[in-house]
């Protein structure tokens, strides 16, 4: 039997916390520090890993809005080629989680391209779509991070169960 991931992470963690902690000279302050960055980091992993698909697969979502926004006075045949390619990863139920998110990168990339190459121009015709499209996976990927301690106002971010 495979134990599951949880129960590996877990079991890092413990160790980290109860054995490895206790073996760092506490005048070390560096190797303490980061022995607490990565027992933080492992426990974040630990609870996004059970939602991370669909984390990744609304951010795609999100990607296809603003290429489409951006393509639809555009009419790029590179940018609607990387649209096609992202709607049916979304619609490939087998899709994993890494796969989506190249699929992502690659038309984030392609929309970003196609608006910097416009110039001044493009930030003109471009600007207030991608802004509208940007505030819900600006949102999404504040809520993924807040474990990381880094948001000034943490309770004005909504909780990424109801962004996911």
């Amino acid at each position: 039997m495979v134990p599951s991931l949880d129960l590996q992470l877990q079991a890092a963690i413990k160790a980290l916390s109860d054995t490895v902690s206790r073996a760092i000279d506490p005048a070390d302050k560096m190797a303490s520090g980061q022995l607490h960055l990565v027992i933080a980091s492992l426990g974040m992993v630990r609870e996004r890993l059970p939602v991370q698909r669909r984390f990744v697969r609304r951010l795609l979502e999100d990607a296809v809005a603003i290429a489409g926004a951006v393509n639809a006075s555009e009419q790029d045949g590179r940018l609607a080629e990387a649209v096609v390619v992202a709607r049916a990863a979304l619609a490939d139920p087998e899709m994993e989680a890494q796969e989506l998110e190249d699929v992502r990168s690659n038309l984030t990339s392609i929309t970003a391209n196609l608006i910097a190459a416009a110039g001044g121009e493009g930030l003109d015709r471009f600007g207030a779509a991608v802004a509208r499209g940007s505030k819900v996976p600006l949102d999404r990927l504040r809520a993924w991070s807040i474990m990381s301690g880094f948001e000034p106002d943490p309770s004005a971010v909504p909780p990424l169960s109801a962004l996911i």
